[in-house]
């Protein structure tokens, strides 16, 4: 029996996206009704990890099972794929340049659109929660999120668009609905850009640990970088472009020496005796 390989198309990525709001929606309500909120310190902080983390866990098992059962019985994550220090090094470059060329220009514009009450709400608890918890909250959207959103639009979903669609168009696409997942239009030209680039690594390497890395780097140093403080200047566009640009030389070196690598050594031609 031919096994069918995972192909996905945008009817796809909505069922997707389906199981990712009805179970990722009924597990993190259910656990949020279930589990009290403890006024231990401790015991809180433990309590929003598990809310956070178990739903997302939900939703990556049922779309694997469900992509086992109908697509490709032996579906795995493509988790190391081609993993080294200097490509490790080369994309880290390539997420820290793009962060701080991004917030020195496209991001000043993009910063002040505005945003409906709903995400208005969301961005206030989870700067309440910041101040109260800020190790959880830390650890969920430095860690956990990122590991997850890989998996998804990376793992899954990029990976079924490369087996129906021309890679430019696949990693198009797997950008643009990455942003829109964010549902905020100022996140929503961040995460469209980053997408591009995530999208780009994962197809030349199959390494969702790079993603994870750029991803988790991204958003790690959204805390560190005080948004009410953050001044964007000429010199902090150009130091990340620069930045951005190192990243990229050094990884398309990699990539072309992994190419190179790979290609068969040609066979020493036979002497001919006349």
């Amino acid at each position: 029996m031919e096994t069918k390989k995972l192909q996905l198309n945008v009817g796809g990525f909505l069922l997707i996206m389906l199981y990712y709001l009805l179970i990722g929606g009924l597990l993190f309500g259910f656990f949020t009704e279930v589990i009290p909120n403890p006024s231990n310190f401790y015991l809180k902080s433990i309590t929003l990890i598990v809310k956070e983390l178990i739903p997302s866990v939900g939703v990556i098992y049922v779309i694997l099972l469900h992509i086992r059962i109908n697509n490709e019985p032996d579906f795995k994550l493509s988790i190391v794929g081609d993993f080294n220090s200097r490509l490790l090094l080369s994309v880290l470059l390539v997420g820290l340049g793009f962060f701080f060329w991004f917030h020195n220009s496209i991001g000043i514009w993009s910063d002040n659109l505005p945003v409906g009450k709903v995400i208005k709400e969301i961005f206030r608890k989870m700067d309440l929660d910041l101040k109260e918890n800020p190790v959880p909250v830390i650890i969920n959207i430095a860690v956990f999120m990122p590991v997850f959103e890989e998996m998804l639009f990376r793992g899954i979903i990029l990976r079924g668009f490369l087996g129906n669609y021309r890679p430019v168009m696949a990693i198009f696409l797997s950008a643009l609905f990455f942003g829109m997942a964010h549902m905020n239009l100022p996140q929503f030209f961040h995460a469209f850009l980053i997408g591009l680039f995530l999208g780009i690594i994962y197809y030349r390497t199959q390494s969702l640990l790079l993603c994870v890395a750029v991803h988790s780097l991204n958003n790690g140093i959204s805390f560190l970088v005080d948004s009410d403080k953050f001044q964007p200047g000429v010199m902090g566009f150009l130091i990340g472009i620069a930045v951005f640009s190192i990243g990229v030389y050094l990884f398309k070196k990699q990539i072309l020496f992994k190419i190179k690598r790979a290609d068969p050594i040609p066979e020493p031609a036979s002497e001919v005796i006349d």
